[in-house]
């Protein structure tokens, strides 16, 4: 029997949620295919998400080409999202003029007062941006101005990833002791989010957490390891770093 609509973006969703494995990427890519042949009201995301999963490939041209696609017929607030993803695959090429062009689009598409949470999220998008400049004075302001927004609005799992970010960014501006401070609540962070009964397996090499990992095992020690343990098994990068869940 053949699958419906939302049987094939709920595969594909779980695949790319899956961790970094590029089989898993490509299948999601072909299961969003078919949901797009089929056509329905999420065909939008089904288009961002196939971007996704190029960049989770590191086929960043591909990655922008998809989220292009995506933004023909979507709305404002779609739009600021899909912008978001396209500074991040701009950012990775290099291009840096784009990428900006594509994370100030987002930020007014998500203004503040509407949409905190989102525009938290671009913010810390932003200051990626800025660390990869070398404005480290300007990205250490801009993670801590998103931290505040995100600890507001009571999203554990943004604050955290927001968080490592902040962490690895104060530890490259010469402040090991705030930055030590920073890795420790996010380990606590990770603590209220872990179930009691969870065990942690081994890193798996080449996980996006591996971008965050040196910044913070250095600033948190053994701590580190345990978030950076927890980032992995509970895959709130992957879920959060690109797209918000239930948003409209």
């Amino acid at each position: 029997m053949s699958e419906s609509y939302g049987e094939l973006i709920e595969q594909a969703d779980r695949l790319r949620s899956n961790g970094d494995q590029s089989a898993d990427a490509l299948r999601a890519i072909i299961l969003y295919g078919e949901a797009l042949m089929i056509g329905g009201t999420a065909d939008t995301e089904c288009r961002q998400m196939i971007g996704v999963c190029y960049q989770i490939l590191h086929e960043y041209d591909k990655a922008i080409e998809a989220y292009r696609e995506a933004e023909q017929g979507a709305s404002d607030y779609q739009r600021g999202n899909i912008e978001r993803d396209k500074c991040e695959s701009y950012r990775r090429l290099g291009q840096l003029y784009y990428a900006e062009a594509s994370i100030v689009m987002s930020l007014h598409l998500l203004p503040v007062k509407d949409y905190p949470i989102e525009h938290a999220v671009s913010l810390g998008f932003l200051a990626r941006l800025r660390l990869t400049e070398g404005n480290l004075s300007e990205a250490l302001e801009t993670f801590q101005v998103a931290d505040a927004l995100l600890h507001a609005s009571g999203n554990l799992q943004l604050e955290l990833y927001n968080k490592l970010h902040l962490a690895n960014a104060l530890s490259q501006t010469g402040h090991p002791l705030k930055a030590r401070r920073i890795a420790l609540e996010s380990l606590r962070l990770s603590a209220q989010l872990v179930p009691a009964t969870d065990t942690a397996p081994a890193h798996r090499v080449g996980s996006p957490v591996h971008q965050l990992r040196a910044g913070v095992l250095a600033v948190g020690g053994h701590y580190g390891d345990q978030v950076v343990a927890w980032v992995r098994d509970n895959q709130p990068l992957k879920r959060f770093r690109t797209h918000l869940p239930g948003r409209s």
